[in-house]
Formats: C-alpha cells, structure tokens, sequence
C-alpha cells in the first residue's frame, strides 16, 4: 500500500457541524466560536486560542511562532494540534502598509495560499479574536494520507499572495494516536474491507480497499462504543449517501487504483468534539468490535 499512484478521486467536505457563525470558500468551513466576548489578543494569550476554543490541554498544542512578510502583509503561525490525519492550525495575517490597511476590511486568507498534505482543510475566520489590522484565521486539517505521495509529505506550507518562500510546519503529532491493523474480514455485508486504523481525540481516519461489489447494500458503517455502553454511530455510508450522528465533524478522503491494481479508499473523519480516548471502549467497523488498546499519555512538546 505504500506505492500509491496519484490518481484519485478527491471528496470534497461533507461537513456537519453544532457550529455555523461563517462559511469559507473553495472546500468547505468548519467553525467554532468562542462566544460572544471579544478579545483583545496579547502576546501571552496567543499561544491558548486552540485550547480555548476547542478544549484540548494546552500541553498538547505546539506553539509554532513562525512568520513571513512582504511589504503588504504579514502571515504567523501560532499554533497547530496534529495526530498527523487530523488537527488544527491557527495563523494570524497582519495588514503592514496604508494601502493594506486600507482595505483590509475586505481581506480574507484563501484556501490556495495553504498548499497543505492530504485531501482537504476548511478555514475561517475567529472573529472574536479580530484587532484593527490583524485577523487569526483557524484551519481545519483533515490531512495526512499515508496512501498519496507527496513532493513535501508530512509538511505544511504556508504563504501569501507574492511571497515566493512559504513557511514550512511539520506534521509532526502533538498529541497521541492509536494505530491498528486490521485483520479481520470486514466485508461481510459490505463493500470495504478496512485495513488500517487511526483514532485520537480528535477523530478518526483509515485505510481500506473498496472491492467494487455493487451488490453490496451497504459501503461501510463505523460506531463508537463507550465505557458506559451507549452505542453511538459516526458516519454510515450506503450505496453513497450518508447517515450520520451526532459526533460526526465532517469527513473527507482519497480513492484510486494502486500498483496492485486494489482500488484503495482512505477518509479522514474529525469528531464535531473531542472524545478522550479513556472514554471509548471499542470502535465497531461493519459490525465488528475492536478493542481499544490506548497508549501511554505523552509530552509531545
């Protein structure tokens, strides 16, 4: 599975979100408020937006500190909370001159100035953090797909419009994320056979081959099942169309034929909140339990 052609289909957002204060062009936006206070931002709070605004430790968010500029515009990366499939970025764009300022009202950071790894990201605004002449935006990683091959694999760029030298952020994890192998047949029933798995806090995403039997009433179906054992479906996908509840934050992925000649799937599927991962008991891929076999809490910074 690691030599994968770059053919694909791309899916695009197919967000369901608690939260709609914006929406961003080009893919998707995936927003979450901080309320309806407004902050004057200070050097010291910069490095807390992430923890404010989604609840993860403070702990687990590297803040980042790098930053480009032209004449016009100045672009900082605060902060970024990865497993390496999902996460989220927070950057800061900085009006410089008076021509800039002066239109800065209409200003917005484009999904083209973030070249990113993976199928997709939604960005919008944090409004509540806005200044004068700064706006933070908050991207959306759905990311890292370890069946594509990229020129800057496990590398975020960031850049604006006439800066040639992006800045480069590594996908490196900050927090912790299980990885399974999955061996047992899944396709009992359904049309994907799962073989690898990837569950953090944030959400989940995997690896899997779709073996194109039509007759298959059923894609696939994936829930959640916790220690105090409620039941709860994440994403159903059948004959296409999706059902869902409500800890789904949206999903997106990748398909195509590999060297093999397997048509491969992959889908990366943030929560619509973070989910300790002491809370959850097993994960249930097409009617099949899998036990959750957590890791050691560590310090990625």
């Amino acid at each position: 599975m690691s030599k994968i052609q770059r053919e694909k289909k791309r899916h695009v957002f197919s967000f369901k979100s608690r939260f709609s204060k914006a929406a961003c062009a080009v893919v998707a936006a995936f927003v979450i408020t901080t309320g309806s206070v407004a902050y004057a931002m200070k050097a010291e709070d910069i490095k807390i937006i992430i923890s404010k605004i989604t609840g993860i430790q403070q702990a687990k968010v590297l803040t980042v500190g790098k930053m480009i500029s032209n004449k016009d515009y100045q672009l900082k990366v605060h902060e970024i909370v990865t497993d390496s499939s999902l996460g989220y970025i927070v950057i800061s764009v900085e009006a410089l001159s008076e021509s800039s300022k002066e239109s800065f009202e209409s200003y917005r950071y484009s999904n083209y100035e973030t070249p990113t790894v993976g199928s997709a990201k939604g960005i919008s605004e944090l409004e509540d953090y806005r200044e004068p002449y700064i706006r933070y935006y908050k991207i959306y990683l759905l990311g890292r797909s370890k069946l594509n091959q990229y020129e800057h694999d496990g590398i975020l760029q960031f850049s604006l419009r006439g800066i040639d030298t992006p800045i480069e952020v590594s996908l490196s994890p900050t927090i912790d994320r299980i990885d399974m192998d999955i061996t047992e047949d899944t396709t009992n029933g359904y049309q994907y056979q799962f073989k690898k798995l990837y569950l953090s806090e944030l959400g989940l995403s995997f690896e899997a081959i779709d073996t194109k039997t039509n007759v298959m009433e059923y894609d696939y179906k994936i829930e959640l099942l916790f220690n105090d054992g409620t039941k709860e479906l994440l994403l159903q996908k059948k004959n296409e169309v999706s059902d869902h509840g409500n800890l789904l934050g949206g999903w997106s992925g990748n398909s195509g034929p590999d060297t093999n000649g397997n048509y491969y799937a992959d889908r990366f599927i943030p929560f619509s909140k973070t989910i300790p991962l002491d809370t959850i008991n097993k994960v249930i891929i097409n009617d099949i339990e899998f036990d959750i076999d957590r890791p050691q809490e560590t310090d990625h910074n």
